[in-house]
């Protein structure tokens, strides 16, 4: 699809330190033929990053050009203390509070200075079924400005091989089995990913296990596990429930399906419902 760049005043790329927006901010800087002038792209900071994805967004920053970064009021687990739990799969506030509002906020002050917006983003048709169905190019209505999708059609391999084609390297969390780097852990991960953070980032276990208990909520649901792995009281009201701890779903990650033998699967993880891309 050709683009007619002189349309826009401002073209938004944003960066969440994965694969997929490297590559369309690196396709924007040096393929697609906009003035880089008229190019921002901005970091969402939920102070839930590992240490590793904020050091790959300063690489980019060398390899590609400049990513301002930008936050909420509150972190991650800030945000979590406050709502006095954390995220899950039907709630995923985190998103909405500490990426999208953050970065509809930052686009918002470019269209009240009478600027043109378009926005690039990185996400995939073949990620899910949901973002299968997205069109290359669309209007949309929550950030209020033309979106394009340059690399919609683009295979994980093709992402990889593009990035080595420009002499760059991935978020290195990826070399270590990761396949999400945005929050670490995201509320999505799924069992293999949790094994690959308990097995070469226990302290992050730790972390979170600290977390748990000053706020006295598990990290995951009940229903996150089979039943026999609700090893974990919490006390709520003072009404104590039998939850699994962060400990108790590191466990869990090591076994095989259905909980019962110490072995694990390659399930891909599930994408977030929201399809602008923001967390990936």
């Amino acid at each position: 699809m050709e683009i007619d760049w002189s349309k826009y005043d401002i073209v938004h790329v944003g960066i969440s330190g994965g694969k997929d927006s490297q590559a369309v901010y690196t396709w924007l800087v040096q393929d697609s033929g906009c003035l880089v002038d008229k190019i921002r792209a901005s970091f969402c900071d939920t102070r839930n990053e590992h240490e590793w994805t904020y050091e790959h967004i300063e690489y980019m920053r060398q390899a590609i050009g400049p990513i301002e970064t930008i936050a909420a009021e509150l972190g991650f687990y800030e945000l979590a203390e406050k709502e006095r739990r954390f995220p899950s799969a039907k709630a995923r506030f985190c998103t909405e509070y500490l990426k999208m509002q953050v970065s509809q906020k930052h686009i918002k002050q470019w269209m009240m200075d009478g600027k043109n917006i378009l926005l690039i983003t990185g996400v995939r048709r073949g990620e899910s079924k949901a973002r299968s169905e997205l069109p290359e190019f669309d209007f949309d209505t929550y950030y209020a400005c033309d979106v394009y999708r340059p690399i919609i059609d683009w295979t994980t391999e093709q992402v990889f091989a593009y990035l080595k084609s420009k002499g760059q390297h991935a978020n290195p969390l990826y070399s270590v089995g990761a396949k999400r780097v945005g929050c670490f852990p995201c509320i999505m991960s799924n069992k293999r990913e949790l094994r690959t953070i308990s097995d070469k980032f226990p302290e992050r276990i730790e972390m979170i296990a600290s977390w748990e208990e000053k706020l006295g909520v598990s990290f995951y649901s009940s229903k996150y596990v089979p039943e026999r792995w609700r090893l974990t009281p919490f006390q709520r009201n003072g009404v104590t429930y039998m939850c699994p701890s962060i400990r108790d779903i590191a466990k869990w990650s090591h076994t095989s399906r259905g909980g019962k033998h110490f072995d694990f699967d390659f399930d891909e993880p599930p994408t977030c419902a929201n399809n602008s891309g923001a967390c990936e």
